[in-house]
């Protein structure tokens, strides 16, 4: 009697230890961060995101109750083995307030989005600098401005990961000399194991020389893209699109559906590969393209590229 009382202990108490992380050599402890004292978040900690962060800066998991928070969230080299999670997917809101990134790293590691939307009117939705062993889930994205515009950037990252349900949704600059971008990699590496992923509402101003919008862009970076991607509904007056502008010595696989459709602009590239090698093990579909001048290419490849 007494073994089996006991065996029914050690399984309880499997199911409720905190969080433990490779990089952190004590148990992970959660705080909780609520917006506004509602009875919905009992017992929380704090009343912003920063707040936590500051008094816990790693080695913790940031549980945010559901609501909507305006502030920037920034990460830097005193950050660690960090969990941003929210309470439910879709419902914890952060509204940025800078000129920077509504969640930004640099010089990071061992960070954990979750369950976040991000709505920005700056420079970038998500920012990932310098940083590795990211995983970012279940993000909801938006944003409008009069400058550069990105939804997420990755530069000089390794390691990060994409996963559950990613949504980039209007990512949008009237400024006739920034480039924007729904997703770009540049110097970096990541894996996509997302259950959806989708760019779309794509739409930039740029009239500089050899400017572009693009709803995924590759510089020297490394993906495997194992789970569906579609980028739909870009749109330029002026500057060149590309559904997919992949360049400099990037190696992408693209192991599962691609879909790219609606786009509009007076010069359309919808795939183009330069100086890299790409892999298309499944299907792709590119679909209404609407050209108003007389260059419309449906996928161009450099012949130093690998296809």
């Amino acid at each position: 009697m007494f073994k089996k009382y006991l065996l029914i202990l050690i399984m309880l108490s499997f199911f409720i230890l905190p969080v433990v992380s490779a990089t952190c050599e004590t148990i992970i402890d959660t705080y909780y961060v609520n917006d506004n004292g509602s009875t919905g978040c009992p017992g929380y900690n704090y009343s912003t995101i920063n707040n936590a962060i500051l008094a816990h800066p790693s080695c913790a998991r940031i549980f945010i109750c559901d609501g909507t928070y305006n502030e920037d969230v920034s990460l830097g080299i005193s950050n660690s083995s960090l969990i941003l999670e929210g309470e439910a997917e879709g419902e914890v809101t952060i509204n940025g307030i800078s000129n920077s990134s509504v969640v930004n790293m640099h010089n990071t590691e061992d960070i954990y989005l979750k369950n976040l939307v991000l709505n920005s009117t700056k420079n970038y939705g998500i920012g990932v600098n310098l940083s590795d062993d990211v995983v970012i889930e279940n993000i909801e994205l938006s944003m409008s401005n009069n400058s550069y515009a990105t939804g997420i950037y990755v530069y000089g990252s390794n390691n990060l990961e994409f996963k559950g349900n990613i949504l980039i949704d209007g990512v949008e600059s009237t400024n006739t000399n920034y480039d924007v971008k729904g997703v770009g990699f540049s110097q970096s590496s990541a894996t996509i194991n997302t259950d959806s992923f989708e760019i779309r509402n794509i739409s930039g101003a740029s009239t500089k020389f050899e400017g572009f919008t693009s709803g995924l862009y590759v510089n020297d970076s490394d993906l495997e893209i194992n789970s569906g991607l579609k980028i739909w509904s870009l749109l330029s007056n002026n500057s060149l699109v590309h559904g997919i502008y992949i360049e400099q010595n990037s190696n992408v696989n693209f192991n599962s559906d691609l879909n790219i459709g609606i786009i509009m602009s007076p010069k359309i590239k919808s795939i183009k590969i330069s100086s890299s090698e790409v892999n298309f093990t499944g299907p792709v579909s590119i679909t209404t393209l609407m050209c108003t001048s007389s260059v419309n290419m449906g996928v161009e490849i450099s012949s130093d590229s690998d296809v």
